[in-house]
């Protein structure tokens, strides 16, 4: 292993940080109005991504998105997600071309500072959505628009 590597091992993860780590990681992401993520399924069920600029490596969809994701990929697919299933996931505060679904902002998760609660316009689940949602968007827009391609 390379001492270049071995650093990249001890350097902390998103939520490893001090709150103003992290708000000095989330005041570095450029203010744009979508952003794309690849989205993998693990063994276990759960969706994760990865975007390292932002210190951020296998951060999980938890609370129902990942149910909402695995509804879409089924939907698309037609076969059930399993640990083989990825996809590229636009989200946007503005309306897209093309939109897979809506979430709309429903309230403040009062037990956990900064993560919020969504409906998903098409199946009708409510997903939660961690702090991290900050990085991107601060304050979270009311309206999201989604738009997934399946990519295996």
């Amino acid at each position: 292993m390379s001492a270049k590597e071995n650093t990249t091992l001890l350097e902390p993860t998103y939520w490893q940080l001090t709150d103003a780590e992290r708000e000095l990681v989330n005041a570095s992401a450029p203010d744009l109005d979508q952003w794309t993520f690849q989205m993998e399924r693990r063994d276990d069920g759960m969706w994760q991504f990865s975007m390292p600029e932002y210190k951020t490596k296998n951060e999980l969809l938890v609370g129902g998105t990942e149910q909402i994701m695995d509804d879409i990929y089924r939907s698309m697919s037609e076969v059930k997600a399993d640990r083989y299933s990825t996809m590229e996931v636009t989200v946007s505060r503005i309306p897209l071309e093309e939109e897979t679904t809506t979430l709309t902002w429903l309230k403040e998760d009062r037990k956990n500072p900064g993560s919020t609660y969504w409906l998903d316009e098409v199946t009708g689940k409510q997903a939660w959505l961690s702090p991290w949602l900050k990085l991107c968007w601060d304050p979270a827009p009311e309206l999201m628009y989604i738009h997934c391609e399946i990519t295996s």
